[in-house]
C-alpha cells in the first residue's frame, strides 16, 4: 500500500455555496466529512486528516530575496482548506476515493498525490 494525500481546495464560489446554506445544512455537511475520515479510518487507511484554519504566510524567494506575505491566498484564487492522508494500493483507488470525498459537493477541488 502506498500513501497518498488529498488536498481540498476552495474558491471564493464554492465557500460562498457552502455559507448559503441552512446552519442545519452546514452541519450535515460537517459531519459528511467527520463520517468520510471515520469511513478510511474503520477500514485502516487513514494516517491523519484535519482542516487548515485560515491565515498563515507565505514566504518566497525570487532574485536572492526572500519576501514573507500574509496568508496563502494573496495570488491564489483556490486555497487548500484541508487533507486526507491514506493508504490506497494504486492512483486509481486514492482517485475513487477522493470521488467520494464530500468537497466536492459544494464546488471544491481535490488534488490526488502519491506520497
Amino acid at each position: 500500500m502506498s500513501k497518498y494525500l488529498l488536498l481540498l481546495y476552495y474558491s471564493e464560489e464554492s465557500e460562498a455555496a457552502f455559507d448559503a446554506l441552512p446552519l442545519e445544512e452546514r452541519r450535515a455537511a460537517i459531519k459528511k466529512y467527520k463520517d468520510f475520515a471515520e469511513r478510511l479510518a474503520q477500514e485502516g487507511r487513514l494516517i491523519e486528516a484535519d482542516g487548515l484554519k485560515t491565515g498563515g504566510c507565505v514566504v518566497r524567494k525570487k532574485q536572492g530575496e526572500i519576501s514573507v506575505t500574509d496568508g496563502p491566498y494573496t495570488l491564489a484564487k483556490e486555497l487548500v482548506g484541508g487533507f486526507y492522508l491514506f493508504t490506497a494500493a494504486n492512483l486509481e483507488e486514492a482517485t475513487e476515493l477522493a470521488k467520494q470525498c464530500p468537497a466536492l459537493e459544494t464546488g471544491g477541488t481535490i488534488d490526488v498525490r502519491e506520497i
